[in-house]
């Protein structure tokens, strides 16, 4: 964000006329789902395929200003388990200003997607995103950054889990104002603090309505080699405009950092703390929970294209005080506390230094208070990747 940045890529792939083109694909993972729907008893086994197909056009005006427009499709297929079959996608447009001193950029987005929005739900859910953000960042020695962001997350209706409705419970508008200040200690390395004010209003649950702000400090660097990433640490403060809920004060991290032992080897670490509305109708002093996650990979080349990609991570979750669950033994209400381990092995040959194609498996496994929330699975197959920045 502030130390300056690293050059540019190439805009696109191929050029037609004035246009910049850039495709994109990921067809991934190919193969078995040992548990296709999350559940403790009683699993489900079938094959699967996931392909997301994609463009990328910039129309480069002058050397600084672009304007791009990209779209994408979504495939998720299931053998025999045919209500997990989806084609959804999105889209978005973008005009940017890109120069050594001054980066400028306004864009919109519409998402649908199909997936599993956090480690509350077992379930996949279909939700349509809309996306706005304007963002401004003046880089310099003392660096200054500002952006907007506007989100519309829309579940759609009837989808009901644990006897909670996910759209009246997660449906809403979020609203984020953020404001940086960074100093650069050298041309890769700043020091930054910065503050967002987060107004999230819900369309179906006023109850839930709340405003919140994050005040962090941490340390970037950008650099092609050994130490590349971002780290940030501060507090959020939450305050519901519900008489039903309190306000509280929670800590707040996040950390994504990769260091390079070689052209060959990399491992990053990942780290977020952070609280999140929960889906299900809540008790306690508020509707949220905290979540705290870990995560390491190990990127290994191993020569004449091939390289080895391990990968792990760990995260808790925990409910902000009792929440109403519909469980197989009745309706409980009690705090839900999950803890969830994952690794993956992943071996892989790139062609031509963009496609790759690799095969691997995935574990995953959770335990939770709640007996039905306990679960594991095995994901097992190729994957095929074009990456052609």
């Amino acid at each position: 964000m502030f130390p300056d940045p690293l050059p540019a890529p190439p805009l696109g792939l191929f050029r037609l006329g004035p246009f910049e083109l850039t495709p994109r694909l990921r067809l991934g993972t190919l193969g078995v789902d040992t548990n296709v729907f999350y559940t403790p008893v009683d699993r489900t086994t079938d094959l699967s395929a996931s392909a997301r197909p994609g463009l990328e056009i910039a129309l480069p005006i002058r050397r600084s200003f672009r304007l791009i427009g990209e779209g994408w499709v979504d495939v998720v297929y299931f053998a025999k388990t045919t209500s997990q079959r989806q084609v959804n996608g999105g889209g978005r447009g973008r005009a940017e200003w890109n120069s050594p001193g001054l980066l400028a950029g306004v864009e919109r987005s519409y998402t649908k997607r199909f997936f599993r929005p956090s480690y509350e739900l077992n379930d996949r859910v279909s939700e349509g995103v809309w996306r706005t953000a304007v963002d401004l960042e003046l880089r310099g020695r003392l660096g200054v950054r500002t952006a907007a962001r506007l989100n519309r997350y829309e579940p759609e209706a009837g989808q009901v889990y644990s006897g909670a409705d996910v759209r009246r419970n997660l449906a809403r508008d979020e609203d984020r104002l953020e404001l940086g200040l960074g100093y650069r200690i050298t041309q890769k390395t700043s020091l930054f603090v910065e503050g967002d004010h987060q107004r999230d209003r819900f369309l179906e649950n006023e109850a839930r309505d709340a405003d919140s702000n994050r005040v962090y400090g941490g340390l970037e660097v950008v650099s092609p080699t050994r130490v590349s990433g971002r780290l940030e640490a501060g507090a959020r403060s939450f305050r519901p405009l519900s008489s039903l809920y309190s306000s509280i004060w929670v800590a707040y991290g996040k950390a994504d950092l990769t260091y390079r032992f070689g052209p060959r080897t990399a491992v990053t670490v990942g780290y977020l703390r952070d609280l999140n509305y929960t889906v299900f109708d809540s008790v306690g002093r508020t509707p949220t929970y905290v979540t705290e996650s870990y995560s390491l990979s190990i990127d290994k080349g191993l020569g004449g294209g091939f390289n080895v990609v391990a990968s792990g991570g760990y995260s808790e979750t925990q409910t902000d005080g009792p929440v109403v669950i519909e469980t197989s033994d009745g309706t409980v209400t009690e705090e839900r506390r999950d803890r969830s381990w994952s690794g993956g092995l992943n071996i892989g040959y790139t062609f031509r230094s963009r496609l790759r194609l690799g095969v691997g498996a995935v574990y995953n496994d959770r335990y939770s208070n709640y007996s039905d929330f306990g679960v594991d699975g095995l994901l097992l197959g190729a994957s095929l990747t074009l990456n052609p920045n």
